[in-house]
């Protein structure tokens, strides 16, 4: 993480008195009784603070009502909910809470904990669901709160668990497959009138997942090899687009104008600034799909088989 936000990480630490992990952008600990966890809202957001709890409680979920009431007296929470077992507050992006962060956040997190013992909640695991005090632990690329149980069972399974195969090959055609999806996605919102960053995100992530979902898992190499894969298409994608144009312009089939691109090209019967401009504005929006979706991908892959309590402190946020 960029060293800005290791500060960041590192002043909300010893403001609060939670512990920084070692390996993960997050900070444990117990406040007013509940074990909590800060982390990101997103891995793109790290500036973004959510607080997450794993907690249960004989009257069911929280109640329309009780998020009001509770937002209503803490104005650094941007919002409140809960999924399943966990509640989670995301805390207000803005310059006056982080300028005031070490002043703002204990002083919710007490609020926070002291308005969940009062509704009644009480810690559980995140797996079993038992009552009691639980660890922080990422497991399978997931920050979550398990007992000590739950934690050594999903240990021993990930120790004893077979690393899964890659096949380059197989995982070549899954993301050829997948990028057809994106080049499709590129074909139509042009024929429409529109070069959108949505294709590039298509492209992106319909190539990874059919790499992963043929090839077994993702490497750095599978990494590379959907990359070029996309980049072909890309331009493929490109061509065929103005073969349509030509196609519907001057009467031919679309296999006759694909063709037709490079001759007409170099007649400058197509203006070749439009051309290269509009395909240079492809690869752009390719870039921001393709990037974020690799890492995130490679990340995964990397995370997938790893169980462990978090444990501080630690250098690397």
């Amino acid at each position: 993480m960029a060293n800005r936000f290791q500060k960041f990480y590192q002043m909300v630490a010893e403001a609060t008195g939670l512990t920084p992990d070692a390996g993960q952008p997050a900070l444990f600990g117990n406040r007013g009784g509940f074990d909590l966890l800060v982390h990101p809202l997103k891995p793109s957001q790290p500036g973004i603070l959510t607080v997450t709890v794993c907690v249960q409680r004989a009257a069911g979920p929280l109640t329309a009502g009780e998020i009001k009431e509770f937002r209503a007296g803490q104005w650094a929470c941007a919002r409140l909910f809960q999924q399943g077992q966990t509640v989670n507050m995301t805390i207000k992006n803005s310059l006056k809470v982080t300028k005031h962060m070490p002043e703002v956040l204990p002083g919710l997190l007490d609020g926070f904990a002291e308005f969940l013992r009062q509704a009644g909640f009480e810690n559980v695991c995140q797996s079993c669901g038992a009552a009691g005090e639980t660890q922080s632990c990422f497991a399978g690329g997931r920050l979550l709160q398990l007992c000590p149980e739950c934690l050594a069972r999903m240990q021993q399974q990930a120790a004893t668990a077979p690393v899964k195969p890659e096949n380059p090959v197989a995982g070549a055609v899954g993301a050829l497959i997948g990028s057809l999806a994106g080049a499709a996605c590129i074909i139509l919102l042009s024929q429409l009138g529109y070069v959108a960053a949505l294709s590039g995100l298509v492209m992106g992530v319909c190539a990874i997942k059919g790499y992963e979902m043929l090839g077994g898992r993702l490497s750095g190499k599978g990494a590379a090899v959907s990359v070029v894969i996309m980049l072909l298409m890309t331009y493929a994608a490109d061509r065929l687009d103005w073969g349509i144009v030509i196609a519907r312009e001057l009467g031919v089939d679309v296999f006759t104008g694909f063709r037709s691109v490079g001759v007409l090209l170099e007649m400058q019967a197509i203006d070749g600034a439009m051309y290269w401009g509009n395909l240079v504005m492809l690869y752009l929006f390719l870039l921001l799909g393709m990037v974020p979706t690799v890492l995130s991908g490679l990340r995964a892959s990397r995370q997938a088989g790893v169980v462990r309590p978090l444990q501080g402190p630690g250098p690397q946020l």
